[in-house]
């Protein structure tokens, strides 16, 4: 939560300047107020764009520093909690209106962007007064366009692991020809007793080894 450095970082602006004293002075500091209960991923963002805003309001950068720092993990988060997805909106129209930061904004957009797809559904997306027409066609065939990408990467994927797999096959298959041509040139006659003809042999490419051409006895190095 941002309440407690809020708090101190307004109070020490406001009734102290931000100068390099009062920083490092401990008295200078406002008391810290008490951390509100935990919440939810939806209402911390909420909170951390209004601390921005407080921030760019009074011209108290590390404030703004901080809210954005806040900001970009909780969005980069892979925590269980995603509902601020579904809050985007919410949060652009808040900072549109209440904040000139610039970063800010563009960390919102980031976020936008990397979940344009279910956005696109939500009316209160659609509606933002940022957004036009002819911006919400752009950022459509966008979607359509990151889900066909999408599509043929996993594509490319599988024919990668395909390709993989068949190279192994194939390393495989030469390793144990090797091994046969190195039977055959120390094998003069079929290991077979009962066989007794001259021996001719083959490689059989069902199984990759060494059988006799009369009685197709396998020979193993």
């Amino acid at each position: 939560m941002l309440i407690s450095e809020t708090v101190g970082l307004l109070g020490n602006q406001l009734q102290f300047g931000d100068s390099e004293e009062n920083s490092t002075n401990p008295a200078s500091k406002a008391p810290a107020a008490p951390s509100p209960p935990e919440s939810t991923a939806t209402a911390s963002l909420f909170e951390y764009v209004n601390v921005n805003s407080i921030g760019d309001y009074y011209g108290i950068d590390k404030l703004v520093s901080l809210a954005n720092t806040k900001i970009k993990h909780l969005l980069r988060s892979n925590s269980g909690d995603q509902s601020w997805v579904a809050s985007l909106p919410s949060a652009i129209d808040i900072a549109v209106q209440s904040t000139g930061d610039n970063e800010l904004l563009g960390i919102l957009a980031s976020a936008t962007a990397a979940n344009i797809s279910s956005l696109l559904g939500s009316d209160q997306f659609t509606s933002l007064g940022v957004l036009t027409d002819f911006s919400i066609k752009v950022l459509h065939s966008c979607a359509q366009e990151i889900q066909a990408l999408a599509g043929q990467c996993e594509e490319s994927k599988l024919q990668l692991r395909k390709a993989e797999e068949q190279i192994q096959q194939s390393k495989l298959e030469i390793s144990t020809l090797r091994e046969c041509l190195e039977v055959l040139k120390k094998t003069s006659q079929c290991r077979n007793l009962n066989c007794g003809a001259e021996f001719l042999c083959f490689i059989d490419p069902s199984e990759c080894l060494l059988r006799c051409a009369k009685c197709r006895c396998k020979h193993y190095g």
